[in-house]
């Protein structure tokens, strides 16, 4: 059975989020499992994505009937469409049965699943392999950024994971020199801030670096929402001036380099992840009377962010952590955090995203500080809560499965906290399956795997990787395929 350690065992040794930086890509949407396998007499119109991709926006305008030829006849010229080689399955069948008041959107997730193969050991292996060179060559070239020119250290930490689970002591050491050196902080000025982890960096220094330097800084040199905007408004001591560290971040990070040390016996690899460990802790407070991880420290301003994101909690890792080192004080920290994930518990198996103490002054009820705006919680932001606590909670991992599972193969974008009615009719970013197979296989749930396991194999390998969140969202379909290989191979 999978688990980090076992992992090592076996083999000698793809992010969010509710956040942008975290790497999610919110344009990825799920796409057709198997199109060839899809039988339309099956097909359940309430597993169809009614709301349209916006590159498709002006034809289903014409399709409505709202534009000159009608419906009828754009169904027709759609269908003919369909039989030619090539032509994507969305943009053909889909779109034929706009006549009938249906649109499939970006993709028949649902008759897709129901339609699918069983992927076998042979596919998952041969799809994992192919992507982890496609992963590997990036790595090795330094192709770290994204295209606003930023590396994410979301990114680098899910990457580390990735390459201490497969075994790849190349791929890891080029991640581990970039986040040694762009984007861990250890200032011998700033004592206070050694081990933070900058939320994103640029891939490397300008070639005319700013004179004020003053504040954290990488060793070796001289990562919409409220949130991003006080990160980012953060910037503005020079071009390379690390703006605020990441709590998500650190944790992936320490994480990855705790991996790459127990595969690759590196024991300074070992030493950095309880350095930041150490600053993760330092982000920590209290608010009405349970643990908040501040979601960031402004290098700039040298304030705290006010208020926690659930991402931000890793209490499975600092309890394995703390067993391991003896560390009293990380215990704490991780039953602190499992209490935190079970408050925000919504009821019907999804988890409140949001930790904002600042609603005590205005509200005198408890309920108000573990929230998620207008009550709308993202699908993938509650499996990535979940898949971080399922060894101490494993009630709340349970019951994220049974909700996304029970809502197969139409699983959407995001729900009603209160009700666990549809709250957006799109899909998840294909990252999702990844994260949910992971899960899955971790608690042997036979049912969940069945149902994730052929998204995540049938998107990895028809290569739909976002290019805005190209590194993130494969590191999360490695890692579900890595435990999926793990699953064929009990």
């Amino acid at each position: 059975m999978f688990s980090p350690e076992s992992a090592f065992r076996r083999r000698g040794s793809c992010r969010g989020c509710a956040r942008p930086r975290s790497g999610v890509s919110r344009s990825a949407a799920l796409e057709v499992a198997d199109p060839e396998a899809i039988d339309p007499e099956t097909i359940d119109p309430e597993a169809i994505d009614p709301e349209p991709t916006d590159y498709r926006r002006r034809r289903l305008r014409t399709s409505r009937g709202e534009g000159r030829g009608g419906a009828r006849r754009y169904a027709r010229r759609a269908m003919q469409r369909r039989r030619r080689p090539g032509m994507p399955f969305a943009a053909g069948f889909g779109a034929g049965l706009g006549v009938l008041g249906v649109w499939f959107g970006v993709g028949l997730a649902g008759a897709g699943c129901g339609g699918s193969a069983w992927p076998g050991p042979e596919a998952v292996r041969r799809v994992l392999a192919t992507l982890h060179q496609e992963v590997r060559e990036r790595v090795l070239a330094g192709d770290f950024a994204r295209p606003d020119g930023f590396a994410y250290a979301v990114d680098i930490g899910e990457l580390l994971k990735v390459a201490a689970r497969r075994n790849d002591r190349e791929m890891a050491d080029a991640l581990r020199r970039f986040a040694t050196t762009r984007l861990l902080v250890d200032d011998p000025d700033d004592p206070f801030t050694r081990g933070f982890v900058v939320w994103r960096r640029t891939v490397a220094p300008p070639l005319a670096p700013a004179e004020d330097g003053a504040g954290g800084s990488g060793a070796g040199d001289a990562e919409g929402d409220s949130t991003e905007a006080g990160k980012e408004g953060a910037a503005g001591r020079g071009t390379d001036a690390p703006d605020a560290s990441g709590t998500t971040e650190a944790l992936r990070v320490s994480q990855g380099l705790r991996e790459t040390a127990a595969a690759f016996a590196l024991p300074e690899d070992r030493a950095l992840s309880l350095r930041i460990l150490d600053g993760y802790a330092r982000h920590a407070a209290e608010a009405e009377g349970l643990l908040l991880i501040r979601n960031y420290f402004n290098f700039s301003s040298r304030d705290f962010a006010t208020n926690s994101f659930l991402v931000d909690y890793g209490p499975d890792y600092l309890a394995r952590v703390a067993r391991a080192e003896g560390r009293a004080d990380l215990a704490d920290l991780a039953a602190r955090s499992y209490e935190v994930v079970r408050a925000a518990a919504a009821g019907n198996g999804l988890l409140y995203d949001v930790f904002q103490p600042e609603n005590a002054t205005l509200y005198d009820d408890e309920r108000t500080l573990l929230h998620s705006p207008r009550d709308i919680v993202q699908t993938s932001n509650t499996a990535s809560i979940a898949l971080q606590a399922m060894e101490g909670a494993p009630e709340i991992a349970a019951g994220v499965l049974e909700f996304c599972r029970t809502r197969m193969p139409g699983l959407k974008l995001a729900y009603y906290g209160r009700t666990g009615e549809p709250a957006r009719e799109k899909r998840p970013g294909i990252e999702i399956w990844g994260t949910l197979t992971e899960m899955a296989v971790r608690r042997r749930d036979e049912a969940a795997v069945r149902a994730f396991a052929p998204f995540l194999v049938s998107n990895a390998e028809r290569g739909r990787l976002p290019e805005d969140a190209y590194l993130y969202v494969a590191a999360h379909l490695l890692l579900g395929l890595d435990a999926l290989e793990g699953w064929f191979g009990e």
